[in-house]
């Protein structure tokens, strides 16, 4: 238990650290430049694909949405509670209150923690923070807000984007998914890149000289992948095989079962 925590908070944390050991080495970083460049492409690229692609419906992510606000809501109002006793600014500190940093150490940890599912969920309050913050959080801060304030807002038109893919069921064309997958992992490298099957066959593999499995004849076939390597390829095969989108596939399948008429190969990697 305590070893499947560490693997889940560990690479927030270790990420946390080489920034600020970035910041104490007096190294260069562009604050405006990246913050500008994760807000209006990353985020927006992040939440097109996970939510266009992941295997979720739009009322779970509505319902994920609605209980987001309701926990701003208590945010806030256990916030007023708490600067009205200790006589804070409300401009000051209550956005800081009402919205957390979901977005750079939430999102992670959701998907380290509940796979590509619970990244979908995490994105649905990412979503609603997010808006709220552009819109309610400068609104307080700046003593005045607007309802147009919504329209800056780039994860919003991500979401609008994606809802119809999300309710109909239908994926996005590869040339989108493909892009906004690349451009999502400059907040989070969601799966491992697929490696061309030239390239595969002159590659190390992690843990096992050949990843195959083999069956010539007639009748059940049952093959179980020993490892996450093995499970991710196997995936990745039947996904080929079948003509089946990754996106509503699995990333890891742990075995695979078939009734053969005449053979099988299954040939993943190896040297």
């Amino acid at each position: 238990m305590i070893y499947e925590l560490i693997a889940i908070i560990a690479p927030v944390f270790i990420c946390a650290a080489l920034g600020y050991g970035w910041a104490r080495l007096g190294r260069p970083y562009d604050t405006e430049f990246v913050t500008t460049l994760v807000t209006n492409i990353g985020a927006p690229c992040l939440v097109f694909y996970t939510l266009s692609s992941v295997e979720i419906n739009a009322a779970s992510f509505g319902a994920m949405a609605g209980v987001s606000a309701l926990a701003v809501a208590a945010s806030a109002a256990a916030g007023i509670v708490v600067l009205r006793a200790a006589r804070l600014s409300m401009q000051t500190f209550l956005p800081s209150l009402m919205f957390p940093n979901v977005g750079n150490m939430g999102m992670p940890l959701c998907l380290f923690a509940f796979g590509e599912t619970g990244l979908a969920l995490a994105i649905a309050y990412f979503a609603v923070c997010s808006i709220g913050q552009m819109t309610l959080g400068a609104g307080i801060a700046a003593g005045a807000t607007s309802a147009r304030q919504v329209l800056r807002v780039p994860v919003v038109y991500a979401v609008l984007l994606a809802l119809p893919f999300m309710i109909w069921g239908v994926d996005p064309p590869d040339w989108l998914a493909n892009t906004t997958r690349l451009l999502g992992g400059i907040l989070i490298p969601l799966v491992p890149a697929d490696i061309p099957e030239t390239e595969a066959a002159a590659g190390d593999v992690p843990e096992h000289e050949w990843i195959a499995a083999v069956y010539i004849g007639t009748g059940d076939f049952h093959w179980d992948a020993p490892n996450p390597t093995q499970q991710w390829v196997l995936a990745e095969q039947v996904r080929a095989l079948s003509k089946v989108r990754h996106a509503k596939a699995p990333d890891y399948q742990e075995s695979l079962d078939a009734e053969v008429s005449e053979g099988i190969v299954i040939f993943a990697n190896g040297k």
